[in-house]
Order: structure tokens, then sequence, then C-alpha cells
């Protein structure tokens, strides 16, 4: 609580605003309603932004998955059902502001319009990185090597195959380890035979 304090030592008041309209030579008349106070949390919360990508976008209103795909030592890539991204971290010389509460413009509409409301807003986080998306092709070398110990080498030796402990591997398993969509990965089976 005490950091709390910190961060809002000075809390705005209904007052304040009206001065600050005055100080600015503007007429409330001509303002929405709604006035935001902003101010830092004291809870440190970790986020990433992420850059939507409009092919992305389209995806998660179809209601597809989006998925992050690789090993723990691979660069990440972000598949939707058809498309492979590749994902890097870009820096911006701006700060972005991540507010989840904040209203825009066509948001700020009240009953009264007579009374200006005054609402308080929290900055969760301040960024000077995101992560932007690239299209990429679909990365299958990995696919070519997890399956090569287990290609099909005629129906003589398949139960020694099958005997040898040799890993067999189910769809959703090479979609763990390779960083395509699951269609490019049908794709990428189909022309391996």
């Amino acid at each position: 609580m005490e950091q709390e304090s910190l961060h809002r030592s000075y809390v705005r008041t209904p007052d304040d605003l009206k001065l600050m309209i005055k100080h600015a030579k503007l007429e409330e008349k001509d303002l929405k309603p709604v006035s935001q106070a902003i101010y830092f949390t004291s809870k440190t919360e970790e986020y990433k932004l992420l850059e939507m990508n409009p092919l992305v976008i389209s995806s998660l209103k179809e209601g597809q998955k989006v998925v992050f795909r690789g090993a723990r030592d691979d660069k990440a890539v972000l598949c939707t059902e058809d498309k492979t991204f590749e994902v890097k971290e870009a820096e911006t010389s701006n700060s972005l502001l991540l507010l989840p509460e904040l209203k825009l413009a066509e948001d700020c509409t009240s009953v009264d319009e007579d009374n200006r409301i005054l609402e308080e807003r929290e900055i969760v986080g301040v960024f000077h990185t995101y992560l932007e998306l690239r299209l990429i092709k679909p990365r299958l070398r990995r696919l070519r090597s997890l399956l090569e110990a287990s290609s099909y080498r005629g129906s003589e030796l398949e139960s020694q195959l099958l005997e040898s402990g040799v890993k067999l591997y189910t769809t959703q398993e090479l979609l763990r380890e390779v960083q395509a969509s699951e269609e490019e990965l049908t794709q990428g089976l189909e022309d391996l035979g």
C-alpha cells in the first residue's frame, strides 16, 4: 500500500480538472463528458507487446488457433493454421504505454452530459520494445531429420523398425517440434513422400 501512495501522492479532483481546462483555453462544452486521470500502478507484471499482422488478426477473427512453435533453442515463430511468422524483438524510441481500461473518444459517453466524470486509469506497463511478425517460409529442415530414423524401408524391415525402439512421431508431436503451420507441415510430409 505504501508504494501505491508513492504513485498517487497527488490525486486529481474535479476542481483540478476544471482549472486545467480553463488554463488550456478550452470550452467544457466542446469536450467529452468523461476525463481520465492516468497513474502508474504499483503492480509490476511482465507483458510483451505483439504487433499484429493483418493475416493473424483475420485468423483470430475466424476462430483459428494461433500458436508459438519450435524447440527451446529455436528462434520463435508464430503459426496460424496455414502460415508461419518469424517473431523478432524491435525497439522504438517512443515509450509505449499499456492502459487496459483507457477509453477512446467514442467510448466516452454519459447519460448526464452536464456533469463531468473523472475516472482513474492505471498504466500497467511502459515499453521500448515490442515483438513484430514477418511472414516466412516454414522451417521444415528438422522434419526430415526427425523422420529419417523411422522412414519406411519396405514391409520386410517394418517389424525390425518397430522392435528397435526408434521414436515414431504423431502429427501433434511434429507440430511441437517443427516450425511450421499445420497446413505447411502436412504439405511438407506429402513432399517427403
